[in-house]
């Protein structure tokens, strides 16, 4: 038996995870926050290069493209990495059998866009969407082929292949779109990094599985996985109906160099976003499911987690909104001013959006994505009700529409999620409270003591002042308070964080009540 067939197999059976998951959880976490740092980075760096190359509208037609296209690649996923994911056995049959109907369902999906693409662009007077959709569609057909290869990773916590290929399609992707964008190739530029940072990883998955799927068979473990994956898709089709029906109200309505503007402000807001809550969502959601027969250990493994993730997130978002000038001068340049009232406008939604993981995670490691299908089908009508309020003015104001529709669902949300669980409302709030509180505080003193006590700075010592202030009062109520002091050396030292338990499964339970301190 080959080396290439003994990885293959191991990658079926997690029961090797069973030893020492929280040491792995916790080394998962570092490295796919190092990671996220690099892609951050190079994300980064590639955007201020092609800001300056190329202009709103190239993004824009683009950002048209992939919404209007992303409504049928949701379906190439169909779920079922997710079901490969979550479920607690799972056989090398089972995972043939997804992968073809995987590939299947993309290739029918790439075909379909490629016969509509002329009667789209008509309909919304967009001629260049006759090439963008038909080559977003070979993107989403490349992904799907290294879909359950991914999948079989991300069980398993093969965190370390995860990193090198989400590193190599990064820098490979964006060198391909800048060396693309000096070339001339305008809006085919955003493309051409966007196939090769679809190509890349599928590559480099096959390689660090050494997995080869089979003939696809039909049994009642395929059947099932599909039951899952169908609520799965169901949820994923409508959060990608709320999550683009703004880009398609302001490219149908403004026009794609409005659309390109609002795009790049929501796509730098949430950029850090980006790196820190899916790969941490990869890490979590596994270890989560192999503990979902143990409440306490759950809960308590819960609710760090959750706090872990906010203590990251919320401080970003919070400085983004009080630095949105200076940041949107940094990083995209001249020609981008409009940008920044926009990012302030959405700030609130991205700072509600941190919160998506508390339900995320809940909803897949315990199975129940059924009830968040039912959440999906109430709350995104009410959103596009929002949107088409907002686009009757301008993308401020669908950016406005976004943020009032996040903030005021949250707690809904949440407490739909937690019901009949062994989760709840109360111990969430005990958990996050304090990353709230702090990321306010500083954002705020952050956004007015600059403009109170030195106007007219020019961009970078006014964006070095805002840090200074911000990382003052963010440490300052960290170190003040003694619950948050106590959780800030908990942070520090990650692995006692998660370090492994020695009292019974009670002794955790009461750790969660005592955590809000």
């Amino acid at each position: 038996m080959t080396t290439g067939t003994l990885r293959a197999d191991a990658l079926f059976d997690r029961a090797h995870l069973a030893r020492d998951l929280r040491g792995k959880t916790v080394r998962g976490g570092a490295l796919t926050g190092a990671t996220q740092i690099w892609r951050f980075a190079i994300g980064t760096g590639s955007t201020m290069v092609l800001a300056r190359i190329l202009v709103p509208e190239d993004f824009g037609v683009v950002a048209l493209g992939v919404s209007i296209a992303g409504f049928a690649g949701v379906f190439r996923d169909m779920g079922l990495t997710s079901a490969v994911v979550q479920r607690e056995t799972i056989s090398r049959e089972a995972v043939s059998t997804m992968f073809w109907i995987n590939l299947a369902v993309a290739a029918a999906i790439v075909a379909l866009l490629c016969a509509c693409a002329p009667f789209i662009a008509t309909l919304v007077d967009e001629d260049r969407l006759r090439s963008v959709i038909p080559l977003v569609g070979v993107s989403i057909l490349l992904s799907a082929a290294g879909l359950m290869h991914w999948a079989l990773l991300r069980r398993n916590l093969r965190n370390r292949d995860l990193a090198v290929v989400q590193i190599a399609s990064a820098v490979l992707g964006s060198l391909c779109a800048i060396a693309a964008a000096l070339m001339g190739a305008g809006y085919f530029s955003l493309l051409a990094g966007m196939i090769a940072g679809a190509a890349i990883p599928t590559a480099g998955y096959w390689m660090m599985t050494g997995w080869r799927p089979g003939l696809p068979r039909k049994s009642a473990e395929a059947a099932s996985m599909l039951r899952y994956g169908g609520a799965v898709t169901g949820n994923a089709f409508l959060a990608y109906a709320s999550r683009n029906a703004d880009n398609l109200l302001i490219g149908g309505f403004a026009g794609s160099a409005a659309l390109g503007i609002y795009s790049k402000a929501y796509g730098l807001l949430l950029l850090p976003l980006r790196q820190i809550q899916p790969p941490l969502s990869s890490v979590a959601i596994p270890a989560l499911s192999s503990l979902q027969k143990d409440p306490a250990a759950y809960r308590s493994f819960y609710f760090r987690a959750v706090e872990s993730v906010l203590f990251l997130t919320m401080p970003c978002v919070a400085f983004s909104f009080a630095a949105a000038d200076e940041i949107v001068h940094i990083v995209l340049g001249p020609g981008w001013e409009e940008a920044a009232g926009i990012f302030r406008f959405l700030a609130p939604a991205a700072f509600a959006g941190t919160t998506w993981v508390v339900s995320a995670w809940a909803y897949q490691s315990l199975g129940h994505v059924g009830r968040s299908l039912k959440v999906a089908v109430v709350s995104t009508p009410i959103l596009l009700a929002f949107f088409a309020v907002g686009s009757l003015w301008g993308a401020e104001e669908v950016a406005a529409a976004l943020s009032i529709h996040s903030v005021l669902a949250v707690l809904p949300v949440i407490a739909i999620c937690y019901k009949g669980t062994f989760l709840s409302v109360r111990d969430l709030l005990a958990a996050v409270w304090r990353p709230v509180t702090g990321s306010l505080l500083a954002g705020g003193v952050a956004w007015i003591l600059p403009e109170l006590a030195a106007p007219g700075l020019s961009t970078v010592p006014s964006l070095l002042l805002r840090a200074a202030a911000f990382l003052a009062v963010w440490f300052g109520f960290w170190l003040a308070i003694p619950s948050a002091r106590a959780r800030l050396r908990t942070f520090a030292n990650l692995r006692s964080h998660f370090k492994r338990r020695t009292a019974p499964a009670e002794a955790d339970a009461g750790a969660v009540q005592r955590q809000g301190g």
